[in-house]
């Protein structure tokens, strides 16, 4: 992993010990860091969301068979070294702790000798030849082989065509001179930039935005909470903005605003976004972007959003789709000639305790609740920042 970071087997077949005929498929090696969290290394042991604490750790996985089974390698105690079959549905605990599975290698080096192609497996066809192309980032030779009358046209079994599949191995492998190429021989921009934004490969998102003309694609507001969610560049999301993603959209009722502050909190996008144009009273969620910047401790995020107006004494203007049902329930029984009042009185219950339980929460009741929580002098900043700017309780 330290000095290749991953890879792709080939074959990708997996023999039992002692046997020819692959058992089991592996699809690709983790990878550290990575833009897609199916292949990320951390993603896939737990590291990210605390499962799984390497001071416990007695399994780590390695790599998996692209169904959720993953192989695994011991890392402590007499078995250190050995890898595992791990069956997702057979060897899962609740607590998220790693039984063995069953031995497939005494080492890792005997695990890599087991790899084998399956003999039933049919021998490389025309229609594969772009595949292994693509796969060794052979931009020279994926076009030599077009020019040279190399079929992507046709209908594949799947609902995409083999010119779309073309392009979607090409994003995955992260090679833009290969979906240029794809490109030019007739791929579509607007579906080379939908794949690259579901993949997660930011830097060919960025690239093919900048190189399409104004106007000549759409970009929802799905994509631009997407990138939001998945990356903290501000270039990919300025060049987002710049190809029109909606800066005043919505996406599950979160505005972009909410979305930079919930997810990476990178004050230089937020910022971006209020230099653009966007707002704090349009979000449909109970809590501010300021609530989230406190969330996550970012002092600079929370200073900024003061400065631009959001408030830390005053709670989102927006009630819950659960109150706004009651209410319109409570609207059309009062206004019937004979308003059952067990009704009407308990849709009013109802509201008041909906507003009592569930109702927006100022970012001021955020940062008292996480007192104990939060870095050394972080509130006294907090408020102290938002009296600067006028703000008090």
């Amino acid at each position: 992993m330290l000095e290749y970071n991953g890879g792709d087997p080939d074959p990708s077949g997996v023999c039992r010990k002692g046997g020819k005929t692959p058992k089991y498929s592996c699809r690709s090696f983790f990878v550290m860091d990575s833009e897609r969290y199916f292949d990320d290394w951390a993603w896939n042991n737990g590291v990210k969301e605390g499962l799984m604490p390497t001071s416990i750790r007695q399994f780590v996985a390695i790599t998996d068979d692209g169904g959720g089974n993953q192989f695994r390698m011991a890392v402590t105690g007499k078995n250190a070294g050995k890898i595992y079959f791990w069956d997702h549905e057979r060897d899962c605990e609740s607590d998220f702790s790693m039984k063995a599975g069953k031995p497939v290698a005494n080492s890792f080096e005997e695990f890599l000798n087991q790899f084998a192609a399956d003999p039933d497996d049919e021998p490389t066809s025309e229609t594969k030849v772009w595949e292994e192309l693509i796969e060794l980032r052979d931009e020279k030779g994926i076009v030599e082989w077009l020019n040279n009358g190399g079929k992507l046209d046709g209908d594949n079994e799947s609902a995409y065509t083999t010119l779309e599949l073309a392009v979607e191995l090409a994003i995955e492998v992260n090679c833009l001179p290969i979906v240029n190429a794809l490109i030019r021989h007739g791929a579509s921009i607007q579906g080379s930039i939908n794949i690259a934004s579901r993949l997660h490969r930011w830097s060919i998102l960025t690239a093919l935005l900048r190189s399409s003309p104004i106007g000549t694609i759409e970009i929802s507001s799905a994509m631009l909470s997407n990138a939001l969610e998945g990356c903290s560049s501000v270039s990919v999301i300025e060049a987002l903005l710049d190809a029109g993603a909606p800066v005043l959209g919505e996406h599950f009722g979160q505005c972009p605003l909410y979305s930079a502050a919930l997810f990476k909190c990178n004050p230089d996008i937020i910022k971006l976004l209020l230099k653009r144009g966007a707002i704090f009273e349009q979000s449909a969620a109970k809590e501010s972007p300021l609530a989230q910047a406190i969330y996550k401790h970012n002092l600079e995020a929370v200073k900024i959003l003061l400065e631009a107006g959001d408030n830390l004494y005053k709670a989102p203007d927006v009630i819950s789709s659960r109150m706004a049902r009651f209410m319109i329930r409570l609207r059309q029984e009062e206004g019937k000639p004979n308003p059952n009042p067990v009704e009407v009185s308990n849709l009013k219950y109802m509201i008041d305790h909906e507003r009592r339980v569930n109702a927006p929460k100022a970012p001021i009741a955020i940062l008292e609740q996480l007192s104990d929580e939060l870095p050394p002098n972080f509130k006294k900043a907090v408020i102290e920042h938002a009296a600067m700017v006028g703000q008090k309780p």
